[in-house]
């Protein structure tokens, strides 16, 4: 008999067990970190990374490495997914459903320094979460100006008819949020005119960074004595706060060892005379002080290991268990960057994710007003639709098109805005969703031939390949905002600045309040140490200054040189050497190569304005302006394991001096070494800075007074000509005592001069330089803090005593010295230290001395007699 022409089929069968779940298959909750979620049906016997690698492709996250899921499987007990460990043995404390967090799990130490906006973006959001849940604690001005960031990145920039009274309100940013605070934000906001949302998030990450909670992964402990404290762990080490107040903060330099048994967290620490001390902290459960040591393996390998360590082998010994093997086993930050230099640069654009808005209860008499997303609020404050909470802005996509040279419709040749509808935020399926340019609506529409009174600014830019174009009455000249320390005011010239970026005052007008031409610019953002310069070529299209640096050469753009009487040393503020661009006209430099880079600036004498736009960010910002220095830290490995930390500097100028020695009293500097005179061969090199011998200078209410003067060699005291500096001390060498008082509290610091020593050139003799070197080395011992080198540009003659000093360290710690590693880790930290070859053969040469020194000393000791 045949079967082959028989045959049935079970409709509902089939169908009741397509709508059943695998039973191989586990669905996973992911809520990111713009509120909105999504499910990922993954295997239930796979490791967490199957899940970490859905949702990185869904997000299209290329700095994958920072970013985790957090899950909770007891009350308030957080864990981050483990990418080595089965899903299911993670899970199985854990009820349906299977809700995870995406958040960050390791905060750069320095933002600037992801490689992509998309990257910064998620950071922006994870540290607005922080600030609203209360995890960063900050001062109310910081909070504020937080606040205002987010604001102009969410809203772009004031307006007064569109943002009435009361439209800060809106928006959650504390846990307690006051009118009084909300005032202070509005205010604020005003200030930020033409501030990108790229520029203001980063200006955010930049002011966040700088906080003591910045990043902290706290966890309940008690000390010794039963006082409640807090231990947290980041990036630069573990901290142990009480309340608010940070205590200590012991660096990972400064870490021997990490530890636990049972209840009780242990650090073996060695403090800065060499002793070793152990601290001990108790947590309320084992298992919260086994996630604190494994917190603590994460972080310092992440952040201080070129590559995870090997994974060590458990076992059992005559019947007794080690302790945990647990290691770090995904890449270290250092893989990471290196990994992502080596793909292909794309140009991709994403579109910001509105945040939600909270509806209040406004006083009586308040006017409607209808919100930026077209809906109507009532004087109630509450939305004409369902749901208690207002989408901040419509949806739409903004993308800038090219401007008509010829002019056009949209007002002054400006830039006209493509709109491109999108889902509404709850029907969002993809937080910061990516999208190809080809993607993007290329349709003018009616946005060329709007009036100029309807026009204005997007609150969000999509990118097309990689250009971010502000519309036309964002250029030319414009008017400057200043911090909350001063005064709000504005004046003309070639070029000005404001918090962040400019705005022009000749077609968008500022706010009532913020006119006052009686009174000078600020120049400085004090809080991000983010600078805006315009630059008007001169009628040669030359703006006067050169730049190194790329995303090929594995560096940041930085200023070489700015030419004297040129147009980027005349504007205001000036363009200083040493200087890093992040974004020229718009673009960001983060991923361009050094030749792109020259193109942009060379094409920006072209355009229409003829206006280059910089946003750099100066090294130290301290006082009215800031200081061209940076931190400079070269770590001798072990046995040696100490730190020499310095702050490379320019020589202070004329209206530098205050802010120069502020930067000395608030980095707690001890020491000064001053490789230059005050003049060469007819030519300024460096402001006297320093009062006379028995005198006292005030500096921005810091007193400086100068307590002695003398020669390195003899002791004697120094002629008031010689001491100056002047080239014509034969030995070139001098030593000053001063005295900083501020507020009752008094620190002394000592300069060390070698005035002998010529700008591009090298110091006359091997024996003379390093006598110099052994003094310096000789007077900072024993200090932890860093001392300040500077010479003329702060780049030269200073790069060249640190890599001697560097090197003097590592041949007395028995360890190879490689000069060019040397200059390599220094100009990490700073460019261009070490500035001729004449310089860096005679360092190597003056090795090479010390070395054969040693060599001669060992061989001439006596050989140790032998024991009878």
């Amino acid at each position: 008999m045949s079967f082959r022409f028989i045959g049935s089929y079970h409709v509902a069968r089939t169908e009741a067990a397509s709508r059943q779940e695998p039973a191989n298959q586990v669905r996973c909750i992911v809520i990111f970190l713009d509120d909105t979620h999504t499910s990922f049906d993954v295997d239930r016997k796979c490791k967490g990374q199957a899940l970490l690698d859905s949702v990185f492709e869904y997000l299209e996250l290329l700095e994958r490495d920072y970013f985790g899921l957090e899950f909770q499987d007891e009350p308030n007990s957080k864990h981050w997914l483990d990418p080595t460990k089965p899903l299911r043995k993670q899970l199985k404390h854990v009820p349906p459903p299977y809700n995870f967090h995406f958040g960050v799990k390791f905060y750069a130490s320095d933002p600037s320094r992801l490689q992509e906006e998309y990257t910064r973006y998620h950071f922006f959001l994870q540290l607005k979460k922080d600030l609203l849940s209360g995890r960063l604690l900050c001062p109310y001005d910081t909070a504020v100006l937080l606040a205002s960031y987010a604001l102009q990145s969410e809203l772009g920039d004031y307006n007064a008819e569109q943002h009435r009274d009361g439209y800060v309100g809106d928006f959650r940013f504390l846990p307690n949020q006051t009118p009084a605070f909300e005032k202070d934000v509005a205010l604020l906001h005003q200030k930020h005119r033409s501030l990108t949302p790229a520029c203001a998030e980063l200006s955010f990450l930049h002011t966040a960074r700088q906080l003591e909670h910045y990043g902290c992964f706290l966890f309940p402990v008690t000390d010794a004595e039963k006082t409640e404290m807090q231990v947290g762990v980041n990036a630069s080490g573990v901290a142990v706060f009480r309340g608010p107040q940070r205590l200590h903060l012991y660096s990972w330099l400064s870490l021997l060892k990490i530890s636990f048994k049972r209840k009780n967290f242990l650090l073996s620490v060695r403090d800065s005379t060499g002793a070793t001390q152990t601290l001990t902290f108790s947590l309320a459960s084992s298992r919260a002080c086994k996630w604190l040591w494994q917190t603590c393996v994460e972080h310092h390998a992440f952040f201080r290991l070129h590559r995870p360590p090997p994974p060590q082998q458990s076992g059992a010994i005559m019947g007794l268990v080690g302790g945990s093997k647990f290691r770090y086993s995904g890449r270290t930050e250092h893989q990471a960057a290196e990994e992502l230099k080596r793909r292909p640069r794309l140009e991709r654009s994403f579109t910001r994710t509105p945040s939600s808005r909270r509806t209040l209860q406004r006083p009586p008499g308040y006017h409607s007003r209808t919100a930026s997303n077209g809906r109507l609020i009532n004087d109630d404050g509450a939305s004409t639709s369902d749901g208690g909470f207002l989408p901040s802005r419509s949806a739409y996509s903004y993308a800038t098109m090219p401007r008509n040279r010829g002019g056009g419709a949209s007002g002054g040749g400006g830039a006209a805005i493509a709109l491109k509808s999108q889902p509404p935020p709850h029907q969002q399926h993809r937080p910061g969703f990516r999208s190809s340019a080809r993607q993007l609506s290329t349709s003018v529409a009616a946005a060329a031939a709007a009036p100029a009174s309807a026009a204005v600014q997007p609150p969000s830019f999509s990118r097309q390949g990689s250009l971010m174009q502000q519309p036309q009455a964002a250029l030319g000249q414009h008017r400057s905002s200043v911090s909350t320390a001063a005064g709000v005011s504005s004046s003309a010239g070639p070029a000005s600045i404001t918090f962040g970026r400019s705005a022009a005052s000749s077609i968008a007008k500022e706010p009532p309040g913020l006119q006052d031409a009686g009174q000078h610019l600020s120049a400085i953002n004090y809080a991000e140490s983010l600078v805006t310069i315009r630059i008007k070529p001169d009628e040669s299209g030359r703006f006067g200054f050169n730049v190194k640096g790329g995303y090929d050469q594995g560096l940041p753009i930085l200023v070489s040189k700015v030419a004297p009487n040129m147009p980027a040393d005349i504007s205001i503020p000036r363009l200083h050497e040493g200087d890093q661009v992040l974004y020229i006209n718009g673009r960001d430099m983060g991923t361009h190569t050094h030749e792109q880079a020259v193109q942009f600036i060379k094409a920006a004498a072209e355009k229409h304005s003829g206006e280059l736009v910089l946003v750099v960010r100066p090294a130290i910002i301290t006082g009215t302006d800031y200081i061209n220095a940076s931190f400079v830290n070269m770590e001798i490995p072990l046995p040696s394991g100490i730190v020499n930390r310095y702050i490379a500097a320019q020589g202070p100028l004329a209206n530098t001096c205050a802010d120069f020695w502020l930067m000395c009293w608030e980095q707690s500097v001890s020491l000064v070494a001053m490789l230059t005179a005050s003049v060469e061969r007819g030519r300024a090199k460096c402001h006297q800075y320093w009062p006379k011998l028995y005198e006292c200078a005030e500096f921005a209410g810091l007193a400086v007074t100068c307590v002695s003067e003398q020669l390195a060699e003899d002791g004697a005291a120094a002629a008031p000509a010689v001491v100056a500096g002047s080239a014509d001390d034969p030995a070139g060498i001098c030593v000053r005592e001063f005295i900083l008082s501020r507020g009752g509290r008094e620190r002394q610091v000592t300069q060390l001069q070698y005035s002998s020593w010529p700008d591009h050139g090298t110091p006359v003799s091997h024996a003379e330089f390093l006598a110099f070197v052994s003094k310096v080395r000789s007077l900072r011992s024993g200090h932890l803090e860093p001392m300040v080198v500077h010479c003329s540009a702060g780049i030269g003659r200073t790069g060249v005593l640190i890599t001697m000093e560097t090197a003097l360290c590592l041949l007395e710690a028995g360890l190879p010295v490689c000069p060019l590693e040397i200059v390599r880790r220094m100009r990490d930290q700073r460019a261009m230290l070490i500035q001729t070859p004449s310089q860096f053969k005679f360092v190597c040469e003056a090795i090479l001395h010390c070395y054969g020194q040693q060599q001669q000393d060992s061989s001439s000791e006596p050989p140790a007699a032998a024991s009878g």
